[in-house]
């Protein structure tokens, strides 16, 4: 595991929890930087570095947030295990494909979020504020991809 790695999803941690990070929301919603920047380490390293990334993040972000426990944990792994499934089937440099799984993982975020949310408390709840969270992420993930190719 490289330590720039580890120390830059850090900071996006504290960097998304913070209350300056709210100001970028649009309403209550906000990107998922933890999310994009792991979609983009799964993009970029094998399963196994991958899931040690996503297991790290995702207990940290457990930690420093109050959500559902254990919930960024099962979504990092998720997440990495569908990236994994389907990058060598596509061309994910070229931005539209980057884009469509990025839309996609958000969604998939959400849907292992209310299912659990489900589980825990019996209410089933789905937003059109879904969407705009998919957006979010995707101007993020267009964010990085400009500041990592520099």
């Amino acid at each position: 595991m490289k330590i720039r790695y580890i120390l830059a999803g850090i900071f996006l941690i504290i960097i998304q929890t913070t209350l300056i990070f709210k100001f970028f929301s649009i309403g209550d919603i906000y990107p998922s930087l933890i999310k994009v920047f792991l979609v983009l380490i799964a993009l970029k390293t094998d399963l196994k570095t991958s899931l040690k990334y996503g297991i790290l993040f995702g207990i940290l972000e457990d930690l420093y947030m109050n959500e559902l426990f254990l919930y960024n944990t099962l979504t990092n792994i998720v997440v990495v295990y569908f990236v994994e499934k389907v990058k060598y089937q596509l061309d994910f440099e070229e931005i539209p494909y980057g884009i469509i799984l990025i839309v996609f993982v958000s969604l998939l975020d959400i849907s292992i979020k209310t299912a659990m949310i489900f589980a825990k408390t019996g209410i089933f709840y789905i937003s059109a504020t879904f969407l705009l969270y998919a957006l979010l992420n995707t101007i993020v993930y267009l964010g990085f991809r400009v500041v990592l190719i520099r």
